[in-house]
Formats: structure tokens, C-alpha cells, sequence
């Protein structure tokens, strides 16, 4: 009798999922963004909404849940109902740097939410507010090996977790004191007020007023130099070796959200992140668009980014200790 029970409350739970797919969305569709109003990602998930709503049929709504490297996002994301209406926009620091650098994390980045697709890497920009002597990236590291220690620079990630940072101290051997902030508006306020020194963040946010001449831009990390910023060069170009993990934004969904709710938004997302007004709204707020993937795939690619991201805090402790 309780094996009947049982075989039936799993039908009646197979049942339920079907007709919650076929009914979805069936209210508005709620996008937990892991930044802050005002940066360049932000901007991209709102006008990214106006799409998916008319795609899904329901109004797609962002609701900002920045701080701790994206943890409180995550978080919020880990306790949403997982019926599909509710989203998360989450980045690489979520999953390939937190679980390294966080004592107490919140979440499990593989058992609490489930990939849905990723949506695009971030070109970013290395700038200094017009205070600094230096106008190149060499002249930044002549200036900040002759004065270890004494610059501030703004992040975006956690301390401990900064792979910028960590590429500074390893490739020129110049310690710089890091700042963290939850999003790029934050930053580039910072930097016009002459609060810190240096700034790392999509290239988007500084773009405006690096045009006005109130921050000066060195170098982007990205794989060609920026039409609109010709003259200044890649990384590369300017002797920055890569850095081993880039960063990138994805969408997830917490976890138990049934699969075809999963396949329906990575489909209608895969659409609109390949539709022309999209793409060139991504493309010219400096966003490289990424080629979408199915949920497996993506799955995947998080999980290789974990790596690479474990690999990499590994080199910036050993760096640390050798000091």
C-alpha cells in the first residue's frame, strides 16, 4: 500500500511540473542582479527585460542585489521558489572565486542553482584618475615599483580574490592597496573624486568620461583594441600577460527549477542575446557577446572556470607567503 502511495505522489509530482512548464510564466519574471543601479551590466539586464518580456509574455522586472562578490545575489537566488519566475544574473567571482577566498559561503555553487546559459564576457579597462603621473602602462609600473603600496586602486572583487591585483604583484612586484566597491558606477565615482588612484572594470563604465578627459584609460583587456578608443592598446600590446580567467556574466536559476522551464528561458534568452538591437547594445557598451550555450553546456564551462578560478587564488596565496 505505502509503494502505491509513494508511485503516486511521484506521478502527481511528475504531473505537477508538466502543467507548472506548460503554464509558465504565468506572472512576472523576476532577474536577481548580482551589481549595483547605474554600472554597464546593469544597464545591459534592464534593457535586456524589455526583450524577455515580450518574448516570455510577462513583465520581466531586475531587481539589484549587490555586495560580497556577488554572494548576496547567490544568496537570494539559493532561497527564490524555483518555478521559473524567478532569475539570476550572476558573474564569475560568484562561482570561480568566492568558494577560494569566502570562510563561510552561503551557497554551493553546483547544488544550489542550475545554469541556464552564458551571456557575455566583459572587455575591461585599466584607468587612472588625471592625479596620476602616468600616461602608459609602463609609466604606471615605473610609478607604482617606486612607490609600493602607496596607491589605492578600485575592485570589484573581494580581497584575496582579485586576479588584477594578483597579476600586478606577480608581473611587475608592486604592491597596490585595493579597494573593493559593488559595482562600476561606484568606481568611477571613486576615481573622479580622486578617492583612489587606479581602477579595473568594464570598460563601459569609464568610457564616457574617458572621452571627456576626466579619466585616462591605459590599456583594455580584451582581444583587439576598441574602435572607439583606437589609440589605446590591448594587454597585450602594452606587456600585460593574461590573465588566467576572464570575466563573464551567466544566467542561473535556483535550484529544482523543472527543466523545461530551464530550456524554455535558455532558449527565448539564446534569441534575444542574438538579436541585432541587443547585440549592438551589448557590443557597444564594450561587452564582448559570448556564443549562448544549452544549459549542459554552460554547466560545464562553470565548472571549468571553478578550476581555472582555484587554480589561480592557489598562485596568489603562494605569492603572498613568498613576500
Amino acid at each position: 500500500m505505502k509503494l502505491w502511495i509513494k508511485l503516486a505522489a511521484a506521478l502527481l509530482s511528475g504531473a505537477c511540473t508538466v502543467a507548472s512548464a506548460q503554464n509558465f510564466p504565468n506572472r512576472p519574471v523576476r532577474i536577481i542582479l548580482a551589481i549595483t543601479p547605474g554600472s554597464v551590466a546593469d544597464a545591459i539586464a534592464r534593457f535586456m527585460s524589455q526583450d524577455l518580456t515580450a518574448r516570455l509574455g510577462q513583465p520581466v522586472v531586475v531587481e539589484n542585489r549587490a555586495g560580497g562578490g556577488g554572494a548576496v545575489a547567490a544568496e537570494a537566488c539559493k532561497q527564490a521558489p524555483a518555478d521559473g519566475h524567478t532569475l539570476c544574473m550572476l558573474h564569475v567571482s560568484t562561482f570561480s572565486l568566492n568558494p577560494f577566498t569566502m570562510q563561510r559561503l552561503s551557497y554551493d555553487p553546483f547544488k544550489d542553482f542550475k545554469p541556464v546559459t552564458r551571456m557575455f564576457f566583459i572587455n575591461e579597462a585599466l584607468v587612472v584618475s588625471p592625479a596620476v603621473a602616468a600616461r602608459s602602462v609602463e609609466e604606471l609600473r615605473k610609478l607604482l615599483v617606486a612607490n609600493s603600496g602607496k596607491f589605492s586602486y578600485a575592485t570589484l572583487q573581494l580581497p584575496g580574490a582579485d586576479y588584477f591585483q594578483a597579476g600586478l604583484s606577480e608581473q611587475w612586484g608592486a604592491q597596490v592597496i585595493a579597494i573593493p566597491f559593488k559595482g562600476g558606477g561606484e568606481v568611477v565615482t571613486a576615481l573622479l573624486s580622486d578617492q583612489v588612484n587606479i581602477g579595473y572594470a568594464g570598460a563601459g563604465n569609464f568610457a564616457e568620461h574617458v572621452k571627456a578627459g576626466k579619466i585616462r584609460m591605459l590599456a583594455v583587456n580584451a582581444g583587439s583594441r576598441l574602435k572607439e578608443f583606437p589609440n589605446v592598446p590591448t594587454f597585450g600590446e602594452a606587456g600585460i600577460k593574461p590573465f588566467k580567467i576572464k570575466a563573464w556574466w551567466g544566467m542561473f536559476a535556483p535550484a529544482g527549477t523543472p527543466e523545461e522551464i530551464v530550456n524554455r528561458v535558455n532558449t527565448e534568452l539564446s534569441r534575444s542575446l542574438a538579436d541585432a538591437k541587443v547585440r549592438q547594445y551589448v557590443e557597444e557598451r564594450f561587452m564582448e557577446s559570448a556564443v549562448t550555450a544549452n544549459p549542459a553546456e554552460f554547466a560545464s564551462f562553470v565548472r571549468q572556470d571553478y578550476e581555472r578560478g582555484g587554480a589561480l587564488v592557489e598562485e596568489i596565496k603562494r605569492a603572498a607567503g613568498n613576500k
